[in-house]
């Protein structure tokens, strides 16, 4: 059935098209990618103090933008109750994923869901050219575990 899946997705010439044939990702799917985040997050990628017992702490600018470049969709984003920003995705099938809450479990903080905006299209959020730089070390790190287990996006990592 896994490989039925991945050929459906690989068909379409656009992958915007195939997005869109993907129903709710399954919990196992969501692991998949925090799995997989936990093994590319680094020192060196965060926006904040690391912290290795919690590696999405500070990195939630960096993955929403990471996710959105390889399954589509808009980020998503609030104000804490600390006032730092949170971000995560709406997925093109209108599903909401959120890869770095766990961050709140360790900064004692909390996403205020009062007002949640989109991250308009296009836009840049990396206003800081530092956060910028550790998107693209996010990125590169990323494609290079991709092609070390013959993948080329998260799409081959959450349909293999």
């Amino acid at each position: 059935m896994t490989e039925k899946k991945k050929l459906e997705v690989h068909e379409y010439t656009s992958y915007k098209e195939s997005q869109n044939r993907v129903k709710d990702f399954s919990q196992e799917q969501i692991m998949i990618l925090k799995n997989f985040l936990k093994e590319i997050l680094t020192p060196e990628t965060t926006n904040g103090t690391w912290c290795p017992n919690c590696p999405e702490f500070k990195q939630s600018r960096t993955v929403s933008s990471l996710i959105q470049f390889h399954l589509g969709g808009d980020i998503l984003c609030c104000r804490t109750r600390q006032g730092s920003m949170h971000y995560w995705n709406l997925l093109p099938n209108e599903q909401e994923i959120d890869l770095t809450k766990e961050e709140f479990k360790f900064s004692g903080d909390s996403p205020s869901l009062h007002e949640i905006d989109i991250v308009e299209e296009g836009r840049v959020i990396f206003k800081d050219t530092r956060i910028e730089e550790k998107y693209e070390i996010l990125k590169e790190e990323t494609q290079r575990v991709l092609k070390e287990r013959g993948m080329e996006s998260l799409w081959d990592l959450i349909l293999d």
